[in-house]
């Protein structure tokens, strides 16, 4: 298998520094002011060819940059080295110590940093970011140094275009809802968006992680509940984590049944439980959205699905 192969299974499975879970979940964090431009919606923007997650190309100080668009990190994150190479003109650094936990990855303790950026349609002011060692992420090939993260995704509405595997951001006022979506069960949790999950028949709870390609993760904890820890083959993975690389494994589930839609023999990935408060036991990716239409709206701690088809023929 080829390493571009590996990590494209690997972000599949992966929380891709997504996920982050904070163990500072009050403090004080300003959100960022966004402007949007013409008709109030950025220009889509196709998933990462490799990661398979939501990016969005913005401009920092004349440096162009595709940063990963992540509904599992609670703030956004810029990579330390990327970080330092910027002008000192271009950001303003703060003084507050910011402890940062990847889900199955390290601990890092970093600063925070407050950052002016452009987008095709947006402005985002004022965004602040956790300066963090992002690792691979970071670097060749995939050279994605920066997160977006739920601070700045909050002020927004995100569209997903599952069909086409695109995305675009809208401005709260602005965005109005197709009749085609409807609303699935979901609440905010600690800032994060989370909604209900069955495998093999067994309810679980998951995060809205659009920092995740695949359809399923689950902590160690929930897949043994779950029962898929019962002797069936697993398989190894390589999953990109907050400053590097672990190795996982993944097992096969028989359904998993999310927001209407029954999904058959299902690759999950298993993560080590964290032992930070609020962690997720589970993480819902971007296959959840495959072939269909969806709108996230963190802030307001909605998310709306296209329904599915109904190929049913009776007799």
């Amino acid at each position: 298998m080829n390493r571009r192969r590996l990590f494209t299974r690997a972000a599949g499975l992966a929380v891709v520094a997504g996920g982050a879970w904070w163990a500072r979940e009050q403090l004080f964090w300003p959100a960022p002011q966004l402007i949007f431009n013409g008709d109030g919606a950025t220009e889509w923007a196709a998933y990462d060819p490799v990661l398979g997650v939501p990016t969005l190309d913005v401009v920092i100080d004349g440096h162009e940059v595709t940063a990963l668009v992540d509904t599992g990190a609670q703030v956004s994150v810029v990579d330390k080295r990327w970080f330092q190479a910027l002008p000192e003109r271009s950001h303003s650094l703060f003084d507050m110590p910011i402890l940062a936990h990847g889900v199955g990855g390290g601990t890092q303790v970093g600063r925070g940093a407050s950052l002016d950026l452009t987008a095709q349609g947006l402005s985002i002011g004022g965004l602040r970011a956790a300066v963090m060692d992002l690792g691979e992420l970071a670097a060749s090939p995939f050279e994605r140094p920066l997160i977006l993260g739920r601070d700045m995704l909050a002020q927004g509405v995100l569209e997903i275009d599952g069909e086409n595997r695109r995305t675009r951001l809208h401005a709260l006022e602005r965005f109005a809802a197709s009749d085609d979506l409807a609303l699935t069960p979901t609440r905010r949790a600690s800032g994060a968006l989370v909604a209900g999950i069955e495998i093999e028949g067994v309810a679980a709870t998951g995060v809205i992680d659009t920092g995740a390609a695949s359809l399923l993760s689950l902590s160690q904890r929930a897949a043994d509940r779950t029962g898929l820890l019962d002797g069936r083959p697993q398989s190894g993975m390589r999953s990109l984590v907050l400053g590097g690389a672990v190795e996982g494994r993944t097992v096969e589930a028989r359904t998993v049944a999310f927001a209407d839609q029954l999904h058959r023999r299902v690759k999950v990935g298993v993560f080590e439980a964290s032992r930070w408060p609020n962690a997720a036991e589970a993480l819902i990716g971007m296959a959840a959205f495959a072939g269909r239409r969806a709108a996230v709206d963190v802030g307001a701690g909605r998310l709306l699905i296209s329904r599915v088809l109904d190929l049913t023929i009776g007799e």
